[in-house]
């Protein structure tokens, strides 16, 4: 019996030894091709504006264009496909990693379904599974179901495909993204119909929001207040009207000390769907237009500091 229990005691041993020597695994670079967060968490970016979003961010908002015409460091850290939670993750991972804090936050609302549960926009936890040698990256896989609870103690757990480089996380062709973060679409997506360019007369559904989106809404406020940040809401152009009652609703949600940027009216190539990816998406031609109208907001904003 003695030897039995010495047998399991080494066994035992032998296996915490090989999962903790697995965590060399944890610490290989990811080899998910969007390389942001992993930049974000390990090197220290000193950047004075911060782009934060979801798609129409990441393609509308190019960090270049704001960079030359703002003359200000610019950083792209919207992600296609991500909801309002996310970009508050996004923005807390920001200032939780960098010693010296952006001077302004640029956020894109999607127009009408901003703070709405839907199909597209959800938080992207695919997006940090190559980064679960972070406990709080881990922790927080687990809350949402996508780590077993177990990973808390081993770390073959924590290990998934993207670590050993067989990811079916592969890009796809409008999945370049730019040494600044911006993820322009250089092509028009023929697969889509522009319908005509009409008034959207119907009112703006506020009821249909979540408790949720809306707090996270309130908490980047939070932090660009207590941070001494400027917060500029975007809502980008799309092929059609923006709803004027998703703006009013926009601004009974925002803190006056906050700016609300909206598109201008008058830029005849908002009505073009050559200057589109999709009706929901500028191409980068439009996006060069649209983000030049944020750097000049940009500059006013510094203007007056200075």
């Amino acid at each position: 019996m003695k030897k039995y229990f010495v047998r399991l005691l080494i066994f035992v041993l032998l296996c915490f030894g090989l999962d903790r020597s697995l965590y060399f695994v944890l610490k290989l670079p990811s080899k998910h091709f969007d390389w942001r967060y992993g930049k974000v968490r390990e090197e220290q970016l000193s950047t004075d504006i911060l782009l934060v979003g979801s798609s129409r961010g990441v393609r509308g908002l190019s960090a270049e264009v704001i960079e030359v015409i703002s003359g200000k460091n610019t950083f792209n850290f919207c992600y296609p496909g991500s909801s309002l939670p996310f970009h508050l993750y996004c923005l807390e991972t920001f200032l939780n990693n960098q010693i010296k804090r952006p001077k302004i936050v640029v956020l894109n609302l999607d127009d009408d379904f901003a703070f709405k549960e839907n199909p597209w926009l959800s938080f992207r936890t695919n997006m940090l599974y190559g980064h679960t040698k972070y406990e709080d990256v881990n922790e927080l896989l687990i809350a949402y179901g996508e780590n077993h609870p177990l990973a808390a103690y081993f770390n073959i757990l924590k290990i998934r495909g993207i670590h050993l480089g067989i990811s079916q996380q592969k890009p796809q062709a409008t999945d370049y993204i730019s040494p600044k973060g911006s993820m322009p679409l250089f092509k028009k997506n023929e697969l889509c119909v522009f319908s005509t360019f009409v008034n959207d007369t119907t009112s703006y559904q506020s009821d249909a929001e979540l408790p949720g989106y809306l707090a996270a809404y309130q908490s980047i406020q939070n932090l660009c207040a207590q941070n001494h940040i400027q917060l500029i809401v975007c809502i980008p152009p799309h092929y059609g009207p923006i709803k004027q009652s998703f703006v009013e609703r926009v601004k009974t949600l925002t803190a006056p000390e906050h700016q609300i940027l909206l598109p201008d009216t008058n830029q005849r190539a908002y009505l073009d769907s050559n200057y589109y990816y999709d009706p929901s998406h500028l191409r980068a031609n439009g996006a060069r237009i649209y983000s030049k109208e944020v750097a000049l907001q940009i500059n006013k904003y510094f203007q007056l500091k200075d």
